[in-house]
């Protein structure tokens, strides 16, 4: 026959492993919210990522075209103006193009002053751009970046092309 203190010993017990269980329980619920909030940020991350090295791709290519309808001799494009995508209103990126260009000494006559950005006449000798062949270039810079305050983490892509003209 129990007594009556070996019952009330068994219902402590089962209260104590009753209250552990529900912490393991509830510790393992915000484990998996944590990995489940982290992974959402990442997602959104790599999309943006993505996004921003679509556009600076994109751009490389706009600069490209803008550069080839523009006669050299009556001035080159050094920069197109930023663009905020997907609009000015709430952009998610902004994009900002720069470009410089790349002469011989043989090339450098005729051309406006504003083609005469990186490597001209006067630098030719020391960076050993004589020949006609290595002359007509373009550098162009295209960096990508996030707002400030945006996103937790911002991103900031850049992309160097160096273009034959």
């Amino acid at each position: 026959m129990q007594t009556q203190s070996h019952i009330l010993k068994r219902k402590g017990f089962a209260l104590i492993s009753a209250v552990f269980l529900l912490i393991l329980i509830s510790s393992m619920l915000l484990t998996m919210l944590s990995l489940s909030t982290e992974t959402a940020k990442r997602t959104v991350n790599d999309y943006l990522n993505e996004q921003a090295v679509l556009l600076a791709y994109g751009a490389t290519e706009q600069a490209v075209l803008a550069i080839t309808g523009t006669d050299p001799t009556s001035g080159c494009i050094q920069s197109i103006p930023s663009v905020n995508y997907p609009d000015t209103g709430s952009p998610i990126l902004t994009v900002s193009t720069t470009m410089r260009y790349i002469w011989s000494n043989s090339q450098t006559a005729g051309l406006d002053s504003t083609c005469l950005g990186y490597i001209d006449s006067s630098q030719a000798a020391e960076n050993q751009l004589t020949t006609d062949e290595s002359s007509g270039a373009v550098v162009i810079d295209v960096v990508v970046s996030t707002p400030s305050g945006f996103v937790d983490e911002p991103i900031r892509f850049h992309r160097r092309t160096l273009q034959k003209l």
